[in-house]
């Protein structure tokens, strides 16, 4: 294991209150199923990995998912993160886990390294944009928030609009799989996941959609997604404008987004809309059931 010694932590419950109430000062959460692995340099705790199962993307993908919250080293740097990224995907691959995905911003490069060598690559460039709602556009023509007997549609023409994201990426992991997840992620959106969702319809009928969050003063996109059919007519624009107008009505004081850095024609409708990039992020997946 090199100079760092290793010593693995089954599971959050299986953690020693000393390792326990390190991990709690650092803030590092333990609850909800989350499992951790910890690294020791002599007597010293050195850093840990985190993860948690997926029980959404499990169920849509038809496949075990998990995803690396915190990989963090605080002695040893390199050789830690080499054992924490091993330990996890052993632990990992212990529970039957079949995808393992982690989200890191860019300066991460150590952590980064380390879980390329255990088997993970790297999907996508994620971009979150920003943009103050001061001097919000008004809502738009054609644009307004969902009916109830919307969302069925909503759900079906997002099952058919995405080929960016990292699930249609990833060319491990089925379109139809991925097109199903897009559509689960919708129906939910529309039965009250989502804080608003707002609809461009055209000739009576919904030709996309935008399914926002809000968080405090903060308001997301969350997804959204034109018909294919009527992509390249402004409606895309509209959404994000409706969204903008929505939210600035509502007191909130700003908008964030994430796409894609490979998505430049949503990029470019992003930064024309006033949205500025904020971070990059790297998204990672390895699928552990082909080593197993």
């Amino acid at each position: 294991m090199g100079p760092a010694e290793a010593q693995l932590s089954p599971a959050a419950d299986g953690l020693d209150a000393a390792e326990r109430a390190a991990l709690e000062a650092r803030g590092l959460r333990l609850d909800g199923g989350r499992r951790a692995v910890t690294v020791r340099v002599g007597d010293t705790l050195a850093g840990t990995a985190i993860w948690q199962p997926l029980a959404f993307e499990s169920a849509e993908l038809g496949i075990a998912a998990a995803r690396i919250e915190t990989i963090e080293a605080w002695q040893g740097a390199a050789p830690v993160l080499e054992d924490l990224a091993a330990r996890a995907v052993s632990d990992m691959k212990d529970a039957g886990v079949a995808l393992a995905t982690c989200r890191l911003p860019e300066a991460r490069l150590g952590a980064i390294n380390a879980l390329e060598a255990v088997g993970f690559r790297m999907v996508e460039c994620l971009l979150t944009l920003a943009r103050p709602l001061d001097g919000a556009p008004k809502m738009p023509a054609g644009i307004g928030l969902a009916e109830t007997d919307e969302g069925e549609d909503c759900a079906r023409l997002a099952g058919r609009c995405f080929t960016a994201d990292r699930f249609h990426i990833d060319p491990r992991i089925a379109n139809s799989a991925a097109d199903r997840l897009k559509e689960s992620w919708i129906r939910n959106s529309a039965a009250g996941r989502a804080d608003a969702m707002l609809v461009a319809r055209q000739d009576g009928r919904v030709v996309g959609f935008n399914a926002c969050m809000r968080n405090g003063p903060t308001a997301v996109i969350d997804l959204i997604g034109v018909a294919p059919e009527a992509q390249g007519r402004g409606h895309g624009r509209a959404l994000v404008e409706g969204a903008l107008a929505h939210y600035a009505a509502s007191g909130a004081e700003e908008m964030v987004v994430g796409t894609q850095s490979g998505n430049i024609a949503s990029l470019a409708l992003y930064q024309s809309c006033g949205f500025f990039i904020r971070s990059s992020q790297f998204t990672l997946h390895a699928h552990l059931g082909e080593n197993r």
